[in-house]
C-alpha cells in the first residue's frame, strides 16, 4: 500500500498564502437553450481547461518532496520577487508543482428526455466543495435550462489544492483567483454541452474490472465493476460523449511526483476518445466518473505491461499511467466486442435530490476551519460546526446513479458492513443494513463518488476507529487510516438514510414495467424491472437457446428476456452482478436450482441473510455452476474475492 502522508494539519498561525495574478477570459454564455420534446434522447458535450498555471519552478534540495524555504531554492519566473507556487493536493503538504505532465479538464455532458435536462461534470480534481458547487450553478439560473447539475472531481492525487489544507507552513494551499478562474471554466463547460443538445442514442456495456485495483482496509469490499456508456449523435452516428465509471483511486504517480496531472483518469480517456492498438477511437467527450473509493480503493504497487507487452512497467511514470490507462480502455472494448451492450434509446430521465445538514465532528478539521485553511468552505457555528451538503438519486433510462459527496466505504453500498474488535463504537447497528445496490431497480445501479461535495471518508461508525490507544481494529498494531480525513461518524448514517429515502422516493413516482404472462405459463407473477409509465410498445417475441425456450418482448429499443416464465438475467453483465450482489429479483423462486452458484451462495450467506436483506433461500445450495443450454459457465478468476475473508 503506497503510503498517504497528511502532514498540513499540523499548522502554526496561518496566514492566506500570495495569490497570483490570474488572467483570464470571462466566459459569457449567449444563448438560452430549451430541448424540444419531439425525441427520446437528446445529448451534448463540452470540455474547457482548468489546469493552474505553473509559473515558477523550485529545486528540492532535500529530495523530500516539500518545499523547505531554508533549504530548497525557486526560479523567480516572473521577476515578482516571491514563490508563486501551486500546491498541490493529496499526500504531504508544502509541495509545489514544478510543472504540468497533462492538462486538467472540466468534462461535461448534458442529457435530456425533453423533459428534464440533467448535466453531468466530471472535474480533474482532489475534490471540490459544496459551497464552490453553488458558486457555480447559481449564476446559471435563468441562464441555462437544466433542471439538474452534478458535479463531481477525479479525486486526482495530482491535482492542485482546491480545499486548503496541502499549504505551506499552515498557510492555506487554495489560490482564490485560480478558484475564480475554475468556477468560469466549469461553467463554460456545462453551457456548451447544453447548447450542444441534439437527439442521441446511446449504449451501455458493464462487467466486473479487477485489474489495477486492491482494497488495502478491512473487511475488504470492492465494487469491481467497470461501466462505460457512449451516446452518438443520431444524425452522424458520431460519438457526443462518453460516461466510464470505475471505482479507483487516481493515484499511479505516487507522492513523490511533482507535476500537475490527471493520472490514469487522463490516460483512460485519451485511450478511449482517440484509441490504441485494441481500442477503436471512440472520439467525442469522455465524462469519467469515480465510484466507492473509501477503504482504501487504489492502485496496488505492481507493475504494468506496456500496450504491446514488450515492457513490464515499474516506476510510477508517466509512461506507467498510460499503459494502465490503455488496459482499461481495452477491458471496456472487450465488453463492447464479446457481450451485447444494453441500448439507451428512449430512456425516462429523472431525479430526486435534497440538501442535507453535516455535523463536522473531526478535531483536526475544526482546527484547521478555525485556522483559516478552508477559505471556500461554507457553514454555520452554533455549539458545534454544521454545513450543508447535497445528496441525489439519478435515473437514466438503464442507468440509476445514487451520489455520495465524499468517499464512500463499498460495505455502505454493496454490503458486508462489520463490527470488528476495537471498533469505537460496537453498539452501532450498521451492519444490520440491508445494500443498497439492490435496492435499485435500474439494469446498472452505480454510485457516483465526491458528487456535489468532498467531505473525504465516509465509513460505517460500526467500522470506525480513531481512537490513539489500543486495541485497534482487528487487532492491528496502529489505529486505521481513514478517520484522520474524514468529517465524522455521523456522515455515514446520514448518507445511508438520505439514499434509502431517495431511491425510494423516486422508485415510487413511476409504474414498473411488469411482466405480461405468455401462454406457456398464465400463473407467471409480474417483476419490474425499469423506471417506465406504460408498456404500450410491448411486443412478445419467442427464441430458442439449446433446449430452452424464451420469451423476448421489444420495448423502446429493449429486448427483455424471460425463461420458465421467469425473467433471467438479460446480459452476461447481469450474470457478474447476480453472482457479486445476489440482486433477489433476478431469482427464480419456482426453480430455485436454476441460478446455482458457489459464489452466490457465498454472498448470500456472508452479505444478505446475516444482514437482515432478502435472498431467494435456493441461493444457498452450494457446488452447482450455472446450468442449462440459456447461460455460459462464470469467468476463470471471476470470484477472486472468495479468498478476501
Amino acid at each position: 500500500m503506497r503510503s498517504r502522508i497528511l502532514t498540513a494539519l499540523a499548522f502554526t498561525i496561518p496566514l492566506l498564502s500570495g495569490c497570483s495574478s490570474w488572467e483570464y477570459e470571462k466566459f459569457e454564455p449567449d444563448k438560452k437553450f430549451v430541448p424540444a420534446k419531439d425525441f427520446g434522447l437528446y445529448a451534448g458535450a463540452a470540455r474547457t481547461v482548468i489546469t493552474p498555471k505553473v509559473t515558477d519552478t523550485w529545486i528540492d534540495v532535500d529530495g523530500n518532496h516539500r518545499y523547505n524555504p531554508d533549504v530548497d531554492t525557486y526560479e523567480d519566473v516572473n521577476g515578482n520577487g516571491k514563490f508563486d507556487a501551486v500546491w498541490m493536493a493529496g499526500y504531504q503538504s508544502s509541495k509545489p508543482a514544478r510543472g504540468v505532465l497533462d492538462d486538467l479538464y472540466s468534462s461535461a455532458i448534458a442529457l435530456s428526455d425533453g423533459s428534464k435536462t440533467i448535466v453531468f461534470v466530471s472535474l480533474d480534481l482532489i475534490g471540490f466543495f459544496y459551497s464552490d458547487y453553488l458558486k457555480v450553478v447559481k449564476p446559471l439560473e435563468g441562464i441555462v435550462k437544466a433542471d439538474e447539475i452534478v458535479i463531481c472531481s477525479t479525486h486526482s492525487h495530482a491535482s492542485s489544492d482546491t480545499h486548503g489544507i496541502w499549504g505551506p507552513n499552515g498557510e492555506t494551499g487554495v489560490d482564490t483567483d485560480y478558484m475564480e478562474f475554475l468556477r468560469e471554466q466549469i461553467r463554460e463547460s456545462i453551457v456548451k454541452a447544453v447548447q450542444n443538445l441534439q437527439p442521441a442514442y446511446g449504449e451501455i456495456a458493464s462487467n466486473v474490472y479487477s485489474e489495477f485495483v486492491e482494497d488495502y482496509r478491512r473487511p475488504m469490499r470492492m465494487d469491481e465493476r467497470l461501466t462505460a456508456c457512449v451516446i452518438r449523435s443520431l444524425k452522424s452516428k458520431e460519438t457526443i460523449g462518453s460516461i466510464i465509471h470505475w471505482a479507483n483511486h487516481p493515484d499511479m504517480l505516487d507522492h513523490p511526483n511533482l507535476m500537475i496531472s490527471s493520472d490514469w483518469v487522463g490516460a483512460l480517456r485519451r485511450a478511449w476518445e482517440n484509441g490504441v492498438p485494441g481500442v477503436e477511437a471512440k472520439g467525442g467527450v469522455t465524462v469519467f466518473l469515480n465510484g466507492a473509493i473509501g477503504g482504501q480503493i487504489e492502485p496496488p504497487d505492481q507493475g504494468i505491461w506496456s500496450l504491446d507487452g514488450t515492457k513490464l512497467i515499474t516506476d510510477n511514470t508517466k509512461e506507467k499511467v498510460e499503459a494502465m490507462g490503455g488496459r482499461i480502455a481495452l477491458a471496456a472494448e472487450r465488453f463492447w466486442k464479446n457481450r451485447e451492450p444494453l441500448f439507451l434509446g428512449r430512456p425516462r430521465i429523472d431525479f430526486i435530490t435534497r440538501e442535507v445538514d453535516v455535523p463536522l465532528e473531526n478535531p483536526r478539521f475544526i482546527a484547521a476551519l478555525e485556522a483559516g485553511l478552508f477559505p471556500t468552505m461554507d457553514y454555520e457555528k452554533a455549539d458545534n460546526y454544521v454545513f450543508k451538503t447535497k445528496l441525489g438519486v439519478i435515473s437514466v433510462g438503464a442507468l440509476m446513479f445514487v451520489t455520495t459527496p465524499g468517499e464512500l466505504y463499498p460495505e455502505l453500498f454493496i454490503g458486508g458492513i462489520e463490527t470488528p474488535p476495537g471498533s469505537d463504537f460496537p453498539e452501532d447497528d450498521s451492519p444490520t443494513w440491508p445494500a443498497v445496490l439492490p435496492m435499485m431497480r435500474a439494469r446498472v445501479p452505480l454510485v457516483v463518488g465526491l458528487a456535489f461535495d468532498t467531505l473525504g471518508y465516509i465509513i460505517p461508525k460500526s467500522e470506525w476507529d480513531d481512537d490513539d490507544s489500543p486495541p485497534y481494529l482487528y487487532g492491528a498494531n496502529e489505529s486505521p487510516y481513514g478517520e484522520m480525513n474524514s468529517v465524522g461518524p455521523s456522515v455515514a448514517g446520514i448518507w445511508y438514510k438520505n439514499a434509502v429515502e431517495l431511491i425510494d422516493e423516486l422508485q415510487k413516482k413511476y409504474t414498473l414495467l411488469p411482466y405480461k404472462p405468455s401462454h406457456r405459463d398464465e400463473s407467471a407473477s409480474y417483476s419490474g424491472f425499469g423506471l417506465y409509465e406504460d408498456y404500450t410498445d410491448y411486443e412478445p417475441r419467442y427464441v430458442t437457446r439449446g433446449s430452452t425456450t424464451i420469451d423476448y418482448y421489444y420495448y423502446h429499443g429493449y429486448y427483455f428476456p424471460y425463461a420458465h416464465g421467469r425473467r433471467i438475467p438479460y446480459s452476461y453483465y447481469e450474470l457478474d452482478l447476480y453472482k457479486l450482489y445476489g440482486i433477489p429479483w433476478y431469482a427464480p423462486q419456482d426453480n430455485p436450482g436454476y441460478f446455482q452458484n458457489p459464489y452466490i451462495d457465498w454472498h448470500y450467506n456472508n452479505y444478505i441473510a446475516p444482514r437482515g436483506g432478502s435472498g431467494s433461500q435456493g441461493q444457498q445450495s452450494a457446488g452447482n455452476t450455472w446450468s442449462s443450454g440459456v447461460l455460459e459457465p462464470a469467468v476463470p478468476g471471476r470470484n477472486r474475492n472468495l479468498n478476501r475473508r
